[in-house]
């Protein structure tokens, strides 16, 4: 049955609202509504009339259910890698850049800074242009972040600041944007502004119902206790932000907690408990298989047991860690690998065009030399006959 175009119509308005309404909502844990089961129905209709930028839309709203609800980083990866192909062939400059801010969201979530600021950078190039975009506070969030987490704190704090300015709704990214500066001035020594910015970002995050950055601002305001040489008040928040990320069973930032957490009583001396969030740690970072988290975890178990003059326990984590890192580093090569034989298809593709190219621009001297001959030998014929006419 041929469907009207009225009804097309209608259709593709509903999976635009889904998509708007789990892209605008991606930060928040708890749903009065199951976003999944959203996207799906609005994938299936999308798929259903052919609406190829609300089926991509789609698999871009999907990928990041997989990183934040199910914790399944390959399958994000792979859903944001069809989502990115199917804006690549429409044209979709601001969603292909939203796309790779995506993948450099999980990039560094996971351990992998370097990656993510490749991907963020060719992601953000599309909003330098475009600051009124709403979509810009979420960006330069992302951009902050990751040079934050790599101690670049002047590039850091720029795009925190143009973001914080440019986002007119003053909404969860204001204060996911004063958290991130807040980090800054903290690693800075400027305590006291890092802890106000923090307090008014917590402020927001908890009217906006954000439970992800809540949890965030909460374990940064330990962070800045901790630097600030009050270990004790460092752990107040830190537990309260993994007791809200328990809650709502969000694996990957539950990690960071126990890390943390881990480090804190290790510098206090109290290697009982760092040992026994280390492991804790250990068992969920092998569960979501997250091996560079599973790196700064060995290191810090072998630490404890050196400390402990438990060395036997020390060499076995040593030996631990170092399958990890060995297989870490295959790994690398291989992707290296990949990306030599890609680069070298590439350019073979570009060579195969080119002489394409000169053939065809040959081709087309060869005709307009022909044609010109031909032209000559007709007006030679006219002239000719013009003149056995004449006389």
């Amino acid at each position: 049955m041929e469907l009207s175009s009225e009804y097309i119509e209608q259709l593709k308005q509903e999976i635009n609202e889904a998509n708007d309404k789990v892209w605008n909502q991606r930060a928040v844990i708890k749903f009065d509504y199951d976003p999944q089961a959203l996207i799906g129905k609005a994938r299936e209709n999308a798929e259903r009339i052919n609406y190829r930028f609300g089926i991509a839309r789609c698999l871009l709203n999907q990928a990041m259910g997989a990183f934040i609800l199910q914790h399944n980083y390959e399958l994000s990866e792979q859903l944001s890698r069809e989502a990115y192909k199917m804006f690549e062939d429409l044209g979709d400059e601001k969603w292909k850049s939203n796309t790779l801010i995506t993948e450099a969201i999980i990039k560094n979530t996971t351990g992998a800074p370097e990656s993510a600021l490749y991907l963020g950078l060719k992601g953000i190039s599309y909003y330098d242009d475009q600051l009124d975009d709403t979509d810009v506070p979420m960006a330069y969030y992302v951009m902050g972040t990751i040079y934050k987490d790599l101690k670049k704190f002047d590039q850091a704090e720029k795009y925190f600041k143009v973001g914080i300015e440019h986002n007119k709704n003053y909404n969860s990214w204001s204060g996911r944007l004063l958290t991130g500066l807040s980090n800054i001035y903290s690693e800075l020594g400027r305590n006291k502004e890092a802890i106000a910015l923090a307090l008014e970002s917590l402020e927001i995050l908890r009217r906006e119902s954000n439970l992800i950055g809540e949890s965030r601002v909460l374990n940064d305001i330990g962070a800045i206790y901790k630097r600030d040489g009050d270990p004790h008040k460092a752990l107040q928040y830190m537990h309260q932000a993994l007791e809200l990320r328990r809650k709502h069973n969000v694996k990957q930032f539950i990690l960071g907690s126990l890390l943390d957490i881990s480090l804190i009583y290790f510098e206090t001396g109290d290697v009982i408990k760092s040992l026994e969030y280390c492991k804790e740690a250990e068992q969920l970072a092998i569960e979501t298989d997250m091996p560079t988290r599973l790196v700064t975890i060995y290191r810090l178990m072998a630490d404890c047991y050196k400390r402990d003059d438990k060395f036997e326990s020390a060499v076995e984590v040593y030996e631990k860690l170092l399958v990890i890192t060995n297989e870490l580093t295959r790994q690398e090569k291989a992707a290296k690998v990949d990306q030599l034989e890609s680069k070298l298809l590439k350019e073979k593709e570009a060579e195969i065009e080119r002489l394409k190219n000169v053939e065809l621009k040959n081709a087309y001297e060869l005709i307009a030399e022909k044609n010109k001959e031909i032209l000559d030998s007709i007006h030679y014929a006219k002239r000719i006959q013009n003149t056995l006419l004449a006389s």
